[in-house]
């Protein structure tokens, strides 16, 4: 009976949890330092783990036993990002990277998220709207955004031009119309300044999707040949 119980032993696998990790970083690809990532239990909404992503942006939450979880991640400057109806298997291992989206400063009362607008509830078509910024002022109240005037706006769709570029006057904005339902994306250009591609906007029948206002990075003395220098958010 002793060998039994020892073989018994040997053979059962001794169980660790599952695990969840992944990268948080912003719509460029720029790594966001400190962000506070949460594991709750669905649909208890218990938590069931928490850490902060570290100095390269990764997170790791593990020991996590078996069932159906949501995933939040939160850091200043950001809209909240979350993931329902996580299903964790016996000693899983699952990546969950996030790209949070701008939701606005922490300076005073500066929040630029993407506004929706209706234009006419039977339209087919949609607009989209927004401003192309060169800096920010964040000194004054309400704060100043300094329009970057000559900038090259590019429509995209699957990675494809599906409208005719346009470029901005001293004001920084645009105007994009006749847009059937769909997501679309943003290129833009601008001579002495990184080009920047945006994540994609849903465009819905009969509205107008007015963009945060967009900044491009100026580069170093206007000479774009010297690689980008790494982005990093410090989340405290």
């Amino acid at each position: 009976m002793t060998s039994l119980r020892v073989l018994l032993l040997l053979v059962v696998p001794t169980l660790h949890g599952s695990e969840v990790t992944g990268v948080v970083s912003d719509p460029t690809g720029a790594i966001i330092r400190k962000a506070k990532v949460t594991l709750r239990s669905n649909p208890a909404d218990k938590p069931a783990g928490q850490t902060e992503a570290d100095r390269d942006g990764k997170f790791s939450l593990n020991a996590i036993t078996p069932g159906v979880y949501d995933l939040v991640i939160d850091s200043p400057g950001f809209a909240q990002f979350k993931v329902f109806g996580i299903r964790l298997g016996p000693e899983e291992n699952r990546t969950m990277d996030a790209k949070l989206r701008l939701g606005g400063c922490t300076g005073p009362g500066f929040e630029v998220p993407a506004r929706v607008m209706a234009l006419e509830p039977s339209g087919t078509v949609g607009k989209m709207s927004g401003q192309i910024i060169r800096s920010i002022n964040f000194k004054t109240s309400p704060l100043t955004l300094n329009p970057l005037a000559g900038a090259k706006v590019t429509l995209l769709r699957n990675g494809q031009r599906v409208h005719n570029e346009q470029t901005v006057d001293e004001s920084g904005w645009y105007l994009f119309e006749n847009l059937n339902p769909a997501e679309y994306q943003l290129r833009v250009e601008a001579p002495g300044f990184y080009a920047e591609t945006w994540t994609p906007q849903e465009i819905r029948a009969g509205f107008q999707t007015r963009n945060r206002p967009l900044q491009l990075e100026q580069c170093p003395a206007e000479d774009c040949s010297v690689p980008r220098k790494p982005k990093i958010y410090y989340c405290e």
